[in-house]
């Protein structure tokens, strides 16, 4: 197979800073920064020209004109062999130079003594990019997931940078390590209240030592930076952090999000994500801002990704709708297995996506603890009731769906298709006694009729003749559709159900889900996440305040079988009205505070911190209503009793996030006191913490650098030209 790699060279004066290297097979490793792989046509390889000094490295391959440096390939190259090409730049001058390939191009623009900036194959242009490489190490034991992320910075510029990366993590991620590499020494990180921490930085940076600072923008969106990158050195940044995996109709999901998807900011906004091309930081008026490469632009940025799995019980299914993938599945009989990023995938611009489930002879752990000195924390799992118990109450209850489709210009393409399908499926499971509407939203809502209508042939087929004419343009002015499906009128003979179909690409989160809160009424919410990347922060907690479940649909899963297991959730009677009984004084913390209800194949997690004196004879007593049945478990502390020592950890990241969830629901309370108290306590990010680490061994050479940020991929299947403003 033919690869071609752009590879920074090393300078001699301002003759030689950039190399285009075609090889007749796939090499590994080489000492350049800002490698990337590609197949060109094969047709390029019969010639090549440049316009200005040329090199070549394939013996016997090549046939050389001295005067017109014109380099032609004499066939196919041999195996192992490469033909390098090298452009020569004048620092006078910023003009660029031009490499052709017969049917491509190569620009070279201003590239100076060593920074790498190429266009290559036709129209993509290769822009530099401090990130080189992510590596990605995640430990899956039972339900816990801890996941290494190592990110390696390199400066492939002549002056020294600080380097700036807004990226994703799962939204119920505590990062508890923080470690930067410079050379042979590894600085830990410490956690600091975030306006000290910045601080911190700003001094080392302008002192010149090399510095580094992680921030939290939103749950699932952070920032990183990196000062005083020397030329040609590199740094890397390793973050451990640890979640839990959803659990759907007995499987486990776990995601590692590769990028973020752009946000829609109503205007006014100026505390929300913005989303701006190259050449355009700064436009976007919000407090974080985002880079995005057009679909012309490519980095050097790549990434590895391994997950060692050990699913607590004999695995009976393993998926990676994502991704290709290379697996170590020897031992699924003993719950072991290995899943690895398949070497040819390059570009991180989707959500990677692992899904299995465990067989199991035995009904798993409902309670895991661990203790630390005198503070106990637990996890308790609610699971669904069991078939025999579902049956026996009333499973045919008549609905009324409310379904909210987003038809901004996120959602162009294979979205809006995919939600379409869905919807339509939906519809046609529907039966005489059910009742539904459809509510389009972008820049403003409108609902396809005006009251909820029976689910008659007659009123389906001009449902669904509406939903085809429906496309995608506009802004997510997502609060107007949930206000109107909200308030829509309510026949309270049947079950209220807003079903919402997003990317969530807003950015106005907090007052979204304000609105649900106040609004939500006797109605339950269903969030469906559409797309490669969506915004699962944004997912979850809809369906969190919502009293409901979210559910995700990738490009690559089937929209049909995902709605058919939602209306089959929907009509089981579900586990409603949770309340615990706790012992006394034994049992503090509890987030959440207002326990969701339990829908079939959803489990409940609650977590909390208990006293480990506590007399463990006495139960915890789960109470509910099930139809009209009520249901009463008790759970001891001393019966399946398991520890994990992340639980401290993960207690403290979900008591966090109940905090700003309390501060959701009323805009006049401030939790940021218990939020940074909690936070520094347990050495976490959050909102208002932040990670520092500084190298004060030494000053870095230079009076100046500049600040770069690094560019990310637009999700796949997001359209660019619809999301991002190029004003360029």
């Amino acid at each position: 197979m033919t690869r071609t790699r752009l590879v920074q060279l090393a300078s001699i004066g301002a003759l030689v800073s950039l190399a285009v290297v075609i090889a007749s097979c796939n090499v590994v490793g080489t000492s350049g920064i800002g490698n990337q792989r590609s197949s060109p046509n094969p047709s390029a390889l019969n010639e090549a020209t440049t316009l200005g000094f040329a090199s070549a490295r394939a013996s016997g391959a090549i046939a050389q004109d001295a005067e017109s440096f014109d380099w032609v390939t004499q066939g196919p190259l041999p195996p192992n062999e490469e033909l390098w090409i090298i452009a020569k730049h004048d620092d006078a001058t910023s003009t660029p130079q031009t490499l052709e390939f017969k049917d491509q191009r190569f620009e070279v623009d201003d590239i100076g003594a060593g920074a790498l900036v190429a266009t290559p194959f036709g129209s993509t242009k290769f822009v530099p990019a401090p990130l080189q490489h992510t590596d990605v190490v995640a430990n899956i034991a039972g339900s816990i997931a801890s996941v290494d992320v190592t990110q390696a910075y390199a400066n492939p510029f002549d002056v020294k940078i600080e380097a700036v990366y807004v990226f994703p993590l799962p939204q119920n991620s505590a990062v508890s390590e923080f470690v930067m590499t410079v050379g042979e020494r590894r600085i830990r990180g410490i956690v600091r209240e975030r306006e000290e921490a910045e601080e911190i930085y700003r001094e080392a940076r302008g002192a010149g030592f090399v510095a580094s600072i992680m921030t939290q923008e939103r749950p699932n969106i952070f920032t990183q930076k990196v000062a005083n990158i020397d030329p040609g050195s590199r740094i890397d940044i390793d973050i451990t952090y640890y979640h839990t995996l959803r659990q759907i109709d007995g499987a486990y999901e776990f995601v590692f999000p590769m990028t973020v998807g752009p946000r829609y900011n109503p205007p006014g906004t100026t505390t929300g994500v913005g989303a701006v091309a190259i050449g355009n930081e700064g436009a976007s008026g919000q407090q974080t801002e985002i880079t995005y490469l057009s679909p012309a632009e490519r980095t050097g940025n790549t990434i590895d990704l391994t997950v060692n799995l050990d699913a607590g019980g004999p695995i009976a299914n393993i998926q990676t709708p994502t991704h290709p993938t290379e697996s170590d599945l020897e031992r699924l009989g003993e719950g072991l297995a290995t899943v690895r990023l398949a070497d040819d995938y390059a570009i991180p611009n989707k959500d990677f996506v692992l899904r299995y489930s465990v067989r199991a002879e035995r009904p798993l752990p409902t309670l895991v603890t661990h203790t630390e000195g005198d503070e106990g924390y637990f996890a308790l799992t609610i699971h669904p009731p069991t078939a025999e118990l579902l049956e026996s109450a009333n499973a045919d209850r008549a609905l009324e769906l409310i379904f909210v489709i987003d038809t901004s210009g996120s959602m162009n393409g294979r979205p809006l298709a995919q939600a379409k399908d869905a919807i339509r499926h939906t519809l046609r499971k529907l039966g005489p006694r059910d009742a539904f509407q459809i509510i389009r939203f972008a820049n403003d809502a409108s609902p396809l009729g005006r009251h909820v209508v029976p689910a008659t042939a007659r009123n389906v087929t001009d449902a669904l003749r509406k939903l085809e004419s429906l496309d995608a343009k506009g802004g997510t002015e997502m609060l107007a559709g949930v206000r109107t499906a909200l308030n829509f009128p309510h026949d309270r003979d049947r079950i209220r159900l807003a079903v919402f179909l997003t990317d969530g690409y807003s950015g106005n989160e907090g007052r979204v889900l304000r609105a649900v809160d106040n609004e939500l009424g006797e109605a339950r919410l269903f969030s469906f996440g559409v797309g490669s990347s969506v915004n699962r922060f944004l997912m979850e907690r809809l369906a969190v305040m919502g009293r409901g479940a979210a559910a995700f649909l990738l490009p690559s899963d089937d929209g049909a079988a995902i709605m058919d297991a939602f209306l089959e959730r929907a009509r089981t009677p579900a586990l409603a009205d949770i309340s615990i009984d706790w012992p006394n004084g034994s049992f503090t913390s509890i987030a959440p505070s207002n326990t969701p209800d339990l829908y079939a194949g959803r489990p409940v997690t609650i977590m909390g911190r208990f006293d480990p004196n506590t007399d463990r004879s006495r139960p915890l007593t789960v109470r509910g209503r099930m139809g009209n049945e009520e249901l009463t478990l008790d759970v001891y502390l001393d019966e399946n009793d398991t520890t994990h020592p992340a639980l401290a950890d993960l207690w403290a990241r979900t008591y966090i996030a109940e905090g700003i969830n309390e501060a959701l629901r009323d805009p006049d309370l401030d939790p940021s006191g218990t939020i940074r108290e909690i936070a520094l306590e347990y050495a976490l990010l959050s909102p208002f913490t932040a990670f520092i680490a500084v190298d004060a061994s030494r000053v870095t050479e230079g009076d100046f650098g500049v600040s770069t940020v690094q560019p990310v991929n637009m999700p796949e299947g997001v359209r660019y030209e619809t999301t991002v403003s190029d004003e360029r």
